[in-house]
């Protein structure tokens, strides 16, 4: 009987640095939504308060591509098929439902009333929800990752992957930094926010791709299993937050703050801050890692989508508030440390709910697709 026992093998636990990243990056959207609602960028950057804005917001911009580059971390070894296209229906209902939620919150706080082919067409357009332009980008990342996976296949070693990843940074990250500057302009270097002319250095056509080049990135980290102590990777997040924050403090000040490509999600600062927070939670040790711990992570990883997408009803809701209570945009951002993780529980409650009506619905949407495909397919052997 204790030979039996002994030869059964121990089941394999599932990674729980996925769901920490996902956690984190959802901690951290809601943080640039902070500096986003709270009326801080209406303050002059001329001052501590302002320098830590810019680091702080530096740090919470890398939200985005954690999320891309984690989509090509789980995605690298998908292939276009049917059974792989229909997973896109979780991601839709959870969506609807979530807009639903927000047009309706919208009907009854603001007193704005649509009517249903008003719903319809604001669902459609990605205005149902507020924050929904990352589903439009995703859906196009979706359908694309499979085809992407073949060329990244056919690339045979990892010299070559390594070359179509640093092209794809040149052409959609790289010119967020090389493209913002007025070389010839002396007052320019002296207060770069007096003018927004600046020359070109290399070429930006393509710079709005930088979804993909997040995602290659995220393909190549799980292929290559890259693992850093965790205490360099902390050295290198603060370094390259802090130098991102000194870098858009100066490009701000002292007027209001500017937002630029150089400071949003395909700045190399970014870049460099996303992948030093992924790498962070890969290099763990989790060997030790409690079943409940596991679970806990894994729960608050499964409703951060829809948490991300109804997040702006407490936004507005916590935000109207915290300027009734602060009056002074310039003392509102130590309250960071407080209305961050109330929107992060409040939106992870709604989307938990929302998840009640969502997995069974989409479940039942999923298998009358696939059955469709199937008896299409069918019928065309036939």
């Amino acid at each position: 009987m204790n030979r039996e026992k002994s030869s059964i093998k121990p089941k394999l636990m599932w990674d729980p640095s996925v769901d920490m990243i996902r956690c984190c990056a959802f901690t951290m959207v809601v943080m640039v939504h902070f500096f986003l609602n709270s009326g801080i960028y209406n303050l002059p950057v001329a001052s501590k308060t302002a320098f830590a804005m810019c680091t702080l917001r530096s740090f919470s911009v890398a939200s985005v591509p954690l999320f891309m580059m984690l989509t090509g971390f789980l995605q690298k070894e998908k292939r276009p098929e049917v059974s792989y296209f229909v997973r896109i229906i979780p991601v839709l209902t959870v969506y609807g439902l979530c807009s639903l939620a927000n047009i309706a919150f919208t009907d009854i706080y603001a007193s704005v009333h649509d009517t249903p082919a008003q719903v319809v067409m604001k669902i459609l357009n990605f205005k149902g929800a507020k924050y929904a332009w990352y589903v439009e980008m995703y859906i196009t990342l979706f359908l694309t990752a499979p085809y992407i996976n073949l060329a990244w296949k056919g690339l045979k070693n990892r010299r070559a992957r390594s070359v179509l990843i640093g092209i794809a940074c040149f052409t959609a990250i790289a010119p967020a930094l090389l493209n913002i500057w007025d070389i010839g302009s002396l007052e320019w270097w002296r207060r770069p926010s007096s003018g927004s002319e600046y020359n070109k250095l290399v070429p930006d056509w393509f710079k709005r791709l930088y979804p993909f080049a997040y995602y290659l990135i995220g393909c190549y980290l799980a292929e290559y299993k890259i693992r850093l102590k965790r205490t360099k990777c902390v050295c290198g997040i603060i370094i390259m937050t802090i130098a991102a924050g000194a870098f858009n403090y100066w490009r701000s000040w002292p007027g209001k703050f500017i937002s630029g490509d150089w400071s949003n999600y395909a700045s190399p600062f970014t870049a460099a801050i996303a992948v030093l927070v992924f790498i962070y939670f890969l290099s763990g040790n989790y060997e030790n890692m409690s079943t409940r711990t596991r679970s806990f992570w894994k729960a608050w990883a499964s409703v951060t989508f829809g948490a991300y997408l109804l997040s702006r009803i407490p936004d507005i809701v916590v935000y109207n508030r915290l300027a009734q209570f602060v009056p002074n945009p310039g003392s509102r951002l130590v309250w960071m440390f407080v209305t961050v993780p109330v929107i992060a529980v409040i939106s992870c409650i709604m989307s938990r709910i929302v998840n009640i009506v969502a997995v069974p619905l989409a479940g039942k949407l999923t298998a009358l697709v696939s059955d469709f495909m199937k008896q299409c397919k069918d019928s065309t052997k036939a």
